[in-house]
């Protein structure tokens, strides 16, 4: 039987090694079937998914979600004689891939035709070179050199604990279903309570070094925000929150939306509630915590420059010895709410004579069965 081509072609082999004639055909532009894969899986790395889907079931009954644009990309891969980093730059460049993952009424159904950015995990192995970047520690794999890269095991039966628990393919097949970027609960805990990131934290003393470098508390939360995420915090996500006399959470979580928040609490069993609360609604990323008799020993002058809000709730008596440190501070607002009208009057005359404007006062009923209201006052530096 005479080799034939996919579609028939009957190839001369007679005075050619049968391996270059194929190879010859898969990359010629004749071949309908080769560029347009090739390219399809490249775009599928970038976009999430495939313009056919799942990339490796080619057939007449999964056909391309939008045909054209498949067929110029597999015309394109040709005419840059298969030079995938033009390809790619292509794909980078493109309104499709720089679309935003954020929904309008338009896009919220859509799941074929690009019409949105698809939210998705990383792989394992980038994630795990992410993680060494970002905290300045490195892997040793076996066969490789101290900080090898995890994109550069070829080995599929090589692995480390981390690379199985999300997702790293074993290659043992050629199925593009291999690797399994499914959020699972075993990755979260590995995240939150495992070895990895602890570890490597440690290991990579990068917050050390940079104090040690004369670099600002300000400036090391800059770069590890640059490390990780490619830009600098938002006002909101560097904004840091003193919540004085914090009770059980009783503002915590909605300041938590808005800032980094420092809960202070002199009562240990409220504080040990308000942690647990922390922890179940996952915001311990944006929450700590001090136990401390705020009446005998206040928030000082250094500590509260940390701060660029300062909220207070202290119980009838007041915040006497509070009110006077932070008349001192340049913290840039303060919010005081009180249930003594006479003790509030006594802390505002601190902070106004401390250099505080009254910016804006409510009255608040917000207790159902009792005749009790609360004051609630706004108060800005000059």
């Amino acid at each position: 039987m005479k080799p034939k081509f996919l579609g028939d072609a009957e190839p001369d082999v007679s005075t050619r090694d049968r391996r270059a004639v194929l190879a010859d055909w898969i990359t010629s532009p004749e071949n309908p079937y080769f560029a347009v894969n090739v390219a399809n899986r490249v775009w599928a790395h970038f976009m999430g998914a495939g313009i056919i889907e799942p990339v490796d079931d080619v057939r007449v009954s999964n056909p391309a979600s939008n045909p054209d644009l498949h067929a110029k990309l597999g015309a394109k891969l040709i005419e840059y004689k298969y030079d995938l980093r033009q390809l790619v730059r292509d794909i980078c460049n493109s309104h499709a891939y720089q679309r935003s993952s954020e929904p309008n009424d338009t896009n919220a159904a859509d799941s074929r035709n690009f019409a949105k950015a698809q939210v998705r995990r990383i792989p394992a192995e980038v994630l795990l070179d992410c993680l060494c970047a970002v905290t300045g520690a490195q892997e040793k794999y076996p066969g490789l050199p101290m900080g090898a890269r995890a994109v550069q095991i070829a080995d599929g039966g090589l692995s480390t604990y981390f690379l199985t628990t999300f997702g790293r393919a074993p290659r043992t097949t050629v199925c593009a279903c291999e690797p399994k970027t499914e959020p699972t609960l075993s990755q979260a805990l590995h995240l939150l309570n495992g070895s990895a990131v602890h570890d490597k934290i440690n290991e990579g003393k990068l917050v050390e070094t940079m104090l040690e470098a004369g670099k600002k508390p300000s400036e090391v939360v800059d770069e590890i925000y640059v490390r990780s995420l490619g830009r600098k915090p938002t006002p909101e996500e560097s904004q840091r929150i003193a919540e004085l006399y914090a009770g059980a959470g009783t503002f915590t979580f909605d300041l938590a939306g808005i800032g980094k928040v420092h809960a202070v609490e002199g009562s240990k069993p409220s504080l040990a509630a308000l942690e647990q609360a922390a922890r179940r609604a996952q915001l311990g990323h944006r929450v700590t915590t001090e136990a401390r008799d705020l009446d005998h020993a206040p928030l000082t002058f250094q500590e509260l420059k940390n701060f660029d809000a300062v909220v207070f709730d202290p119980p009838r008596a007041g915040a006497k010895a509070q009110s006077e440190m932070l008349a001192r501070t340049r913290v840039k607002r303060v919010v005081a709410v009180s249930c003594n009208p006479a003790t509030f009057a006594r802390d505002a005359r601190t902070l106004v004579d401390g250099g505080y404007d009254l910016a804006a006062i409510a009255v608040v009923d917000q207790f159902i069965w009792s005749a009790h209201v609360e004051l609630v006052a706004e108060f800005r530096k000059r």
